[in-house]
């Protein structure tokens, strides 16, 4: 699964055209983007991605890795819009994207589950929104 990771971060942080220019996500995200944990004292918004869960799937002579990744959108702002444009640009590069995996042929990256929460048990609250995609890989 590291290549799996390495090819999110680096679609992630892919520049494209003179001069460099990062990807919307990206350059929605001051606070950056974490494999599983995030650094202490964040900018908002950022996010992090973990697997939740990953399963070998044998059909008939392919053999294929599923992994359910979540991403998890954090925002402190007073409303709900930064942390929406943030998933919109979130969902325009990965969803039905093309990860640049070096150890598995990538098949398929497709959004499954999504949800807007706001979180008010901490002093001034903030906007959690969380998605998964369904990944699946073939194993070279």
């Amino acid at each position: 699964m590291q290549d799996l990771f390495a090819a999110i971060e680096t679609l992630y942080s892919q520049t494209t055209g003179s001069p460099p220019v990062h990807n919307p996500f990206f350059n929605a995200l001051p606070g950056g983007l974490a494999n599983t944990e995030i650094p202490q004292y964040p900018n908002y918004p950022y996010a992090v991605f973990q697997l939740i869960s990953g399963v070998p799937d044998h059909l008939f002579t392919n053999t294929t890795e599923e992994a359910l990744i979540q991403f998890t959108i954090i925002d402190n702002s007073g409303s709900s819009q930064t942390i929406c444009n943030v998933f919109d640009a979130l969902d325009a590069l990965y969803d039905n994207c093309v990860l640049p995996t070096s150890v598995y042929g990538f098949l398929s990256m497709l959004r499954e589950f999504q949800q807007l929460l706001r979180v008010d048990e901490v002093e001034g609250g903030f906007w959690q929104y969380v998605v998964q995609y369904r990944v699946v890989l073939q194993k070279n």
